[in-house]
């Protein structure tokens, strides 16, 4: 056996990346960079807001960590919901400009 055919056969195979399920989240009402959507899974509402990455949650408004990610037509917004903990996710779409001149 070869030096390099050694080799191949003493690394590790890399780990598989873990897959996460999310769940979808539903919106009430939707602005340009702001809605308010409740959780899929314990319908605890909260206030996204893509502009400042946080989402706001219960009467004191405490703001939470909020990943935004842009796709051609939505921000998808992804988090860890304040009130299950459950991973939730979000596409906000884009106003896309008016056709008609």
């Amino acid at each position: 056996m070869t030096l390099s055919g050694w080799l191949r056969r003493a690394r590790p195979r890399p780990a598989p990346a873990p897959v996460v399920n999310r769940v979808r989240a539903a919106a009430a009402t939707v602005g340009l960079l702001t809605a308010l959507v409740t959780c899929g899974a314990c319908q605890a509402p909260v206030r996204v807001d893509a502009a400042g990455q946080t989402l706001r949650h219960g009467a004191d408004r405490t703001p939470y960590p909020l990943r935004v990610t842009e796709d051609a037509r939505a921000w998808v917004l992804e988090w860890a919901c304040p009130g299950c903990a459950a991973p939730s996710v979000f596409s906000l779409p884009k106003l896309l400009p008016d056709a008609t001149p």
